[in-house]
């Protein structure tokens, strides 16, 4: 016979009464662990592995952080794999084949919905059945765009003090503007992005005299004499691109004491621009160079000074010892001439 108490009306109804407050206390639970993840900014989710690969949860950060909402991930089970960069998706691989060290976060590239590459960093943890199988996967997303910009600004600023540093150490070596230029354009071209650079002096006529290049006599156009437009920009210190056939080329002033004394050449494709921070380096490396050439002009003038000083001092001795030969000659003509005046003037006395 069943159990009279589970007949029982007033039992019933107890017993409903409490499974529906059970029941009230699991979703107020479930609230409230649901709404931080729904209002997270980063983006929280869980990816089932078994019994097939899907996306159980997604929060709603996703669509601020990806530009897809939690929708499109329930759609596309390959959406992830199909944002990440193609050259981060060996990581994904590996993530979900569970070959993986799950304490350490990973950082991925992933393509947002409005084309722009965004970094993330995931930290992930394993879900497991009482196998030890890897069904499933729950991780926290987050942008750090903004993080990997400054870590390459710190990195690019290092680089372009350490670039400096080493121009300036083998510049000051250099007793000549062409090999000042050739040290100089060797540098910058480890971290400035272009297909070719040159360098070379402008004469007061406004002749360009090229002391280095690199790759640059088949692609720089003939330029003998700079456009007095674009001489006007370099001498108020302005950098001028100037468009070619299959080229744009930047010019950058060469400036020693407000004087322009040459250019800085650098080419990109037509289609490109280069970035402000190879511009920023460029410029760095132009005032560096400009100081360096005259230095080399001005070591070359005092040893071009210091070779005509010898070469005049030693004419003088040449001409102090032709003068002293000279002068003995005649004393001794002089000598001579009045010794004998005296002999003849004896002889007369004697007489």
């Amino acid at each position: 016979m069943p159990d009279q108490s589970t007949l029982d009306p007033a039992a019933l109804l107890q017993r409903i009464a409490q499974l529906q407050a059970e029941l009230a206390d699991l979703r107020a639970s479930e609230e409230q662990y649901r709404r931080p993840a729904e209002n997270a900014l980063d983006m929280i989710y869980r990816y089932d592995l078994s019994p097939q690969r899907r996306f159980t949860y997604v929060s709603p950060a996703a669509a601020t952080l990806t530009g897809y909402t939690p929708a499109d991930y329930y759609a596309d089970p390959e959406l992830s794999v199909k944002l990440t960069h193609p050259a981060d998706r060996p990581i994904i691989r590996t993530l979900l084949a569970g070959k993986f060290i799950w304490d350490v976060p990973i950082t991925l590239r992933w393509r947002h919905r409005s084309g722009e590459i965004i970094w993330t960093e995931q930290t992930n943890s394993p879900i497991l059945n009482a196998a030890g199988d890897l069904v499933a996967l729950e991780g926290i997303v987050r942008d750090v765009t903004r993080r990997k910009q400054a870590e390459d600004a710190l990195r690019r600023t290092a680089q372009r003090l350490e670039l400096l540093h080493t121009i300036d150490r083998d510049i000051l070596a250099a007793h000549s503007p062409e090999a000042t230029a050739r040290a100089a354009l060797r540098h910058m071209r480890e971290i400035v992005n272009c297909r070719f650079a040159g360098l070379g002096t402008i004469e007061p006529s406004g002749d360009l005299v090229m002391l280095a290049a690199d790759d640059v006599e088949a692609q720089l156009p003939r330029l003998p004499r700079i456009p007095v437009s674009l001489l006007a920009q370099l001498r108020k210190r302005h950098s001028a691109v100037v468009e070619t056939a299959g080229t744009r080329l930047t010019y950058l002033p060469l400036l020693a004491q407000d004087n322009l004394i040459g250019t800085l050449i650098l080419g990109v494709d037509p289609a490109e621009d280069l970035h402000p921070d190879d511009l920023d380096i460029a410029h760095d490396v132009a005032t560096s160079v400009a100081l360096a050439i005259q230095n080399a002009a001005l070591f070359r003038s005092v040893v071009d000074q210091h070779e005509q000083l010898r070469l005049l001092t030693a004419r003088l001795s040449e001409l102090e010892e032709t003068e002293r030969q000279r002068l003995a000659r005649e004393l001794h003509d002089r000598i001579g001439q009045n010794l004998t005046a005296l002999g003849i003037n004896l002889n007369i006395v004697r007489t």
